[in-house]
């Protein structure tokens, strides 16, 4: 991002994805699986940060919480209808291919759109600089002579703390994605657990506007201790909805007996998603505060980076 422009490599992030994409939807091996996830991890990981990086920068810190939050919102949205849809048919066949696969594929040609839009409909803001910049400096001396400001995000306590709480708080939404198992061993059927998911993808897709919208107020009002019990908040309703869901709630007793408790469960998931999946947009809200411009891909990436490692 300091020699290219950051549309132009959104761009070609989300064509690793979509190679990867269509590299699991085809795997006829482990091995070609493997490869595909690591294509998927490539993409996102040239994705992620910069598309943080240009919403941080070219918002206003007064508006820096809703612009997360319609950008989380919208990816909760389009995993919602997705992931509904795509659990809905995956048993099912079409012309001799089963529904996952087709639902893979459908990914593919939309992820390869989105990024051939973003190259060529985004602006960038440092456009000028960067064409200046490639002139005069090639990429190994980019990298050395930014080296130092990757460590010098370790000197901002916020974001240490951040980090620190975020590795362990990232862990419980690496187990989410499980629940459709967990749900059908329940036995709720496909459609029931696609209703249920649905519901708790709705709850955090609000949670994100309601959360977006709470950080603009807090941080004008309350703007040291605000955004920090939105999160407390936010991560401590988690643990009762979790036991609630394990331990109390009745389960079907059969297959095709999930009715009785449908609503119940669609509730819950609702109250449970709205209430636990604020700390997203918070973190990148307050990163972007802290951070001077010319490192804000840098924390970004760095989060990224340290979280999903550990």
């Amino acid at each position: 991002s300091e020699m290219l422009p950051r549309p132009q490599l959104v761009g070609l992030g989300m064509m690793f994805w979509a190679c990867g994409l269509a590299l699991c939807g085809m795997a006829a091996s482990f091995e070609m699986l493997f490869a595909g996830r690591m294509l998927n991890g490539v993409g996102l990981g040239i994705v992620q940060p910069l598309l943080y990086s240009m919403v941080a920068d070219k918002n206003p810190p007064s508006k820096r919480g809703t612009a997360f939050g319609a950008l989380f919102f919208a990816g909760q949205v389009c995993q919602t209808l997705f992931g509904f849809f795509a659990t809905k048919y995956a048993a099912q066949s079409l012309f001799g291919f089963p529904g996952w696969r087709w639902s893979i594929a459908f990914v593919v040609v939309l992820s390869a759109l989105v990024g051939l839009l973003i190259v060529l409909t985004v602006e960038e803001p440092n456009a000028p600089f960067l064409a200046e910049r490639r002139k005069q400096h090639s990429c190994c001396s980019v990298i050395i002579q930014n080296m130092p400001k990757v460590f010098s995000l370790f000197r901002y306590p916020t974001f240490v703390l951040i980090l620190i709480q975020g590795a362990p708080g990232t862990a419980p939404w690496t187990v989410f994605p499980f629940f459709t198992q967990w749900l059908e061993l329940s036995c709720f059927t496909h459609n029931e657990t696609a209703t249920i998911l649905a519901a708790f993808t709705w709850g955090c897709a609000c949670s994100n506007l309601v959360s977006g919208a709470l950080l603009n107020f807090v941080a004008r009002r309350f703007p040291d201790h605000g955004p920090p019990t939105i999160a407390n908040i936010s991560v401590a309703s988690g643990v009762p909805f979790l036991i609630l869901l394990f331990f109390v709630l009745p389960k079907p007793e059969a297959l095709d007996d999930g009715g009785k408790e449908l609503l119940l469960y669609l509730i819950t998931f609702v109250v449970f998603g709205l209430g636990a999946a604020m700390c997203g947009v918070l973190n990148k809200k307050v990163f972007g505060d802290i951070a001077p411009a010319p490192i804000l891909t840098y924390i970004y990436a760095v989060d990224q980076l340290i979280e999903n490692t550990l």
